[in-house]
């Protein structure tokens, strides 16, 4: 989804945490999906950097619970490296936070017009 938002110095989302999380995330976790459930939004932009549990690991969890849910990740890094990952965990696409005015509007035309 044009624009950069990639993997540069991107930690992995499993080392040094349990499936990606710290286990003090879990509640907060918990009551984010529970936010999900009540919401039912069509479409959820997360930071690659999150507290408690990164926006790669973040989409794949959203993306087995929430199929049909769209998942767009913002992040400072470049997209070229990033897309792949963030395909790869259920996301649609990704855009660099500095082009956010620039590339968000043309992204979610893209993606909402299927």
């Amino acid at each position: 989804m044009g624009g950069s938002c990639g993997e540069g110095s991107l930690a992995d989302p499993h080392s040094g945490r349990l499936g990606g999380r710290t286990s003090a995330a879990k509640p907060l976790i918990q009551a984010k999906l529970l936010k999900v459930d009540e919401l039912k939004p069509d479409l959820i932009l997360l930071d690659l950097n999150m507290p408690g549990m990164n926006g790669l690991s973040t989409a794949q969890l959203l993306r087995q619970k929430y199929n049909a849910l769209k998942i767009l990740i913002i992040s400072q890094h470049d997209a070229n490296q990033l897309l792949p990952r963030s395909l790869e965990a259920g996301a649609h696409g990704c855009i660099d936070k500095a082009r956010i005015a620039k590339d968000l509007l043309p992204a979610l035309r893209n993606l909402f017009k299927n």
